[in-house]
């Protein structure tokens, strides 16, 4: 995204700080799981009711079958599901455990994301998980991107 986009982007938008986030109630963290469990693992984890939402990345998509252009998503970081939970001291309990997942923790053990770590989870959970399609006009033989990255 250029910067100016980006600054579009993010116009009315305050990041609140991890001091800000543990006024307000509010935690990130970070799931490992297997390949392909992502979507069902953030089903799993929203319906059990601890407080917790889950979010993939994905990234919206043209496809085109049959002569059909058609909108799809595609999971794009995957292994991995974002959390936002309630400030918790411990949220092990309400994670669904099956071979190969893992909430991810920091070498002291906390599982709350913090600095960069926290800001991409904010910022997954801002744009629900999507990153959607860029907009572009061609002019001449140039192609300028006017929204999206």
């Amino acid at each position: 995204m250029t910067e100016d986009l980006q600054d579009q982007a993010n116009a009315g938008r305050s990041n609140p700080s991890p001091e800000d986030n543990a006024k307000a109630g509010i935690a990130y963290g970070c799931l490992f799981c297997l390949t392909g469990r992502e979507t069902a693992l953030t089903e799993t984890i929203e319906k059990q009711g601890f407080g917790l939402r889950g979010r993939v990345v994905c990234q919206a998509k043209r496809g085109t079958a049959k002569g059909m252009t058609r909108l799809q998503t595609e999971v794009l970081l995957r292994e991995y599901v974002f959390l936002e939970a309630d400030w918790i001291a411990d949220i092990s309990g309400a994670i669904p455990r099956e071979d190969g997942d893992a909430l991810l923790t920091y070498s002291d053990g906390d599982w709350r994301l913090c600095g960069a770590d926290e800001e991409y989870a904010r910022w997954v959970f801002r744009y629900n998980g999507l990153i959607g399609l860029s907009k572009a006009h061609r002019i001449g033989d140039r192609i300028r991107i006017v929204e999206g990255s």
